[in-house]
């Protein structure tokens, strides 16, 4: 995944590209591995991950990042095109009735180069704005911040 995300930032500084990163984590997934055992934790791990390579496009990049954290790279995207993806993805596993009951996503977006130009910056500010979407109840897309311009 970093040797991926690295290789796209060199591609998109070289051709003046945009790009975006997702990061999605399962709400409340200790709660629900607690409640209904590993086995139907694996089950939601594989349908989050299946829900994203489905929704996403061959040129997109999707990665299991740790735990119940997912990450998406998309090449030629803009951050409101990302967030508008994330939110399809969020939906869809809403909509999901898992056997073992019901699990909500959050996620973060941020792109290059308004958030970073190196891939831990873009995985850092996704991470933030992850982090905000689970502040703010979970089960939501949060895109990261557009950085305020100094007045000159």
């Amino acid at each position: 995944m970093m040797e991926v995300l690295e290789n796209e930032v060199r591609r998109s500084r070289r051709l003046h590209h945009r790009f975006s990163v997702v990061m999605g984590d399962v709400d409340l997934f200790k709660r629900y591995n607690d409640e209904h055992g590993h086995p139907a934790g694996d089950v939601v791990l594989k349908r989050v991950a299946a829900i994203m390579r489905e929704s996403s496009r061959d040129v997109d990049f999707v990665a299991r990042y740790g735990g119940e954290e997912f990450l998406i790279m998309m090449p030629e995207t803009e951050l409101e095109g990302a967030a508008e993806f994330a939110e399809r993805i969020r939906r869809k596993l809403a909509a999901e009735r898992l056997p073992a009951g019901h699990i909500t996503l959050s996620l973060g977006v941020s792109a290059f180069p308004i958030h970073g130009d190196a891939p831990d910056q873009l995985i850092a500010e996704a991470d933030a704005a992850l982090y905000l979407a689970k502040r703010a109840g979970g089960d939501r897309v949060v895109a990261a911040a557009r950085p305020k311009v100094a007045a000159r």
